[in-house]
């Protein structure tokens, strides 16, 4: 697959040029030149076939054809992409002033050797650069300058009348080995120059290539195995009112209260990104990293992984990640846990991502949150936030139809329909999949006061079992003491609201109880109140069941 120069040709160079190079930098440049071949810029026709054709051609032979040789463009814009230089490279002079060459008209040699060249002799005190002539120099005038100086005005001289189609070679076969030998003294020059650059992409080139995109896509597509009934997409939407579409160059970020069916939408937009990589269009590495799990395994951090999950490439992490490989999707940054302090690994873990977002700012980074302000601060910057208001009749149906599989499907259809209070019941799919679950137990709720009464259990038990909260009979007991609370307060206030300073009379750990009441609201069993000092219970259903403490 890639370009290898051959022993015959680097035998003909080393003759042309080998005199102005030591064998260790000659070899460094050839090893470095090769390398760059392979991970050529394809504009300006510089690829891998120009590295054939210097392969397959005499170089020492008058029969080597300038037209096709001389194309220092393509080799030049490579360089300077690496460099992080802004110029288009289309023009040739414009590495050469990136490059500072005429930053060198400044020293003394060359400015010398200016006053001997009758085109610069009037400008040989000019350091701009503004009265030094490419077109016109004297090269041979040069010939004892330190940078190859002699040989960057012959290549430029040399490409540019190739380039109007004046062969400047016709009968001066000494000449036209003079232009040869500059062509690949600066090639030689500028691999020396920017080895170490050009090696490590080369590296990351082959990297890249190693990877069986299709075959990581395939295998984790298998994984989610039944799971893809789930992947029922609603209608997400940004501040902007702008719905939510697969862009997998753009960082996104899913909140909304717990069940909202938020980790469903990334993980549909994890298995269409598996599937476009199954299938050749793109090559990523899709990684799917469960933050709940982190209370488990407190000793792996967000590198270790990433590291895990893409398996054998783990390796190559870093590398991957500055060629935007690695697509991180983080379901539940909410749930990141700590026995002993949430808090502090959460915080640890926010330095990491935006750590990744910092330095890899191609990586596409998906998050699912309970809340827009958690965002880690660098990421928070760039990360398109979606909402969604919620599921549809039509969804609502859809939904059921995929959860039942046809199995009580006319039954809670029928139940749904008949029941004037579902509507507002079922807008997420957490309640709907709580009242699935009630009618295909044979429990019909008599009403909207009997389901609350249930869905309240319903999210605290999925909030201990599925997403790892340790924490859940302590943010009870929290609930308890404010119902009590409320029964004692004054005449002015009002029974279905909670004030933020009460708080501190409940609890000697002030922190603590601040995580617990987070937690309240996030799932949402506690709302904004009539102020931003109050809180009340999202269903007055919920504030009976703990009052009567469960």
């Amino acid at each position: 697959m890639f370009y290898q120069m051959s022993q015959r040709f680097k035998g003909d160079l080393k003759s042309l040029i080998g005199d102005l190079f030591s064998d260790e930098e000659f070899e460094t440049g050839a090893r470095a030149m090769e390398n760059l071949i392979n991970i050529a810029c394809d504009q300006s026709n510089f690829d891998r076939d120009y590295g054939v054709y210097l392969n397959d051609s005499q170089l020492l032979s008058q029969s080597w054809d300038l037209d096709k040789g001389c194309k220092p463009e393509g080799m030049l814009r490579k360089i300077e992409i690496l460099k992080g230089m802004p110029t288009d490279g289309k023009m040739l002079a414009n590495f050469y002033t990136d490059l500072g060459f005429y930053r060198w008209l400044n020293e003394q040699p060359i400015r010398q050797a200016r006053r001997n060249d009758p085109t610069n002799a009037a400008n040989a005190n000019n350091t701009t650069g503004e009265g030094f002539h490419l077109m016109t120099a004297d090269a041979s005038k040069y010939a004892e300058c330190p940078h190859f100086f002699a040989h960057y005005i012959r290549l430029y001289q040399t490409r540019n009348q190739v380039k109007a189609h004046d062969n400047p070679l016709t009968g001066d076969f000494v000449m036209y080995m003079e232009r040869i030998k500059s062509l690949f003294v600066v090639y030689l020059d500028q691999c020396i120059q920017n080895a170490d650059l050009i090696n490590e992409a080369y590296e990351q080139e082959l990297i890249r290539s190693s990877i069986d995109y299709v075959a990581y896509a395939k295998e984790k597509i298998a994984e989610l195995g039944s799971f893809e009934h789930e992947f029922l997409q609603l209608h997400w939407f940004n501040e902007e009112q702008t719905d939510f579409a697969y862009d997998f160059s753009t960082s996104v970020k899913f909140i909304g209260e717990a069940g909202m069916g938020k980790t469903t939408q990334m993980r549909a937009m994890y298995l269409q990104l598996l599937r476009l990589v199954a299938e050749g269009k793109q090559q990523l590495l899709p990684v799917w990293i469960d933050l709940s799990e982190l209370s488990e395994l407190e000793d792996l951090s967000l590198e270790d992984k990433i590291r895990r999950d893409i398996g054998e490439y783990g390796q190559y992490y870093r590398i991957l990640l500055k060629q935007g490989i690695p697509a991180l999707f983080l379901d539940g940054y909410n749930e990141i846990l700590s026995k002993d302090n949430q808090d502090v690994v959460r915080r640890a873990f926010a330095n990491d991502v935006d750590e990744i977002h910092r330095l890899y700012e191609h990586v596409l980074i998906a998050l699912t949150d309970r809340s827009r302000k958690s965002n880690p601060p660098i990421l928070m910057k760039k990360v398109n936030v979606y909402t969604s208001a919620g599921m549809s009749m039509d969804e609502i149906r859809e939904y059921i139809r995929l959860k039942t599989g046809g199995e009580d499907e006319k039954h809670i259809l029928d139940y749904v329909s008949s029941a004037d209070w579902v509507s507002v019941t079922t807008m997420i799919p957490a309640k709907l999949n709580s009242l699935i679950e009630l009618l295909r137990d044979g429990e019909e709720p008599e009403n909207e006061d009997d389901f609350y009464d249930r869905y309240l259990e319903y999210i605290l038990d999925r909030e201990a079992n599925e997403k790892k909260e340790t924490q859940i009979d302590d943010l009870k007991y929290l609930l308890y003491l404010l119902t009590q609370e409320m029964e004692d307060s004054s005449a002015e206030m009002t029974r279905n609201e909670i004030v933020k300073l009460w708080l501190p009379n409940l609890s000697g750990n002030l922190h603590e109880t601040n995580r617990l009441l987070d937690l309240a609201i996030r799932l949402p069993i506690l709302v904004p109140g009539s102020s931003d000092k109050v809180y009340r219970f999202a269903y007055s259903q919920y504030y009976q069941k703990l009052e009567a403490g469960f």
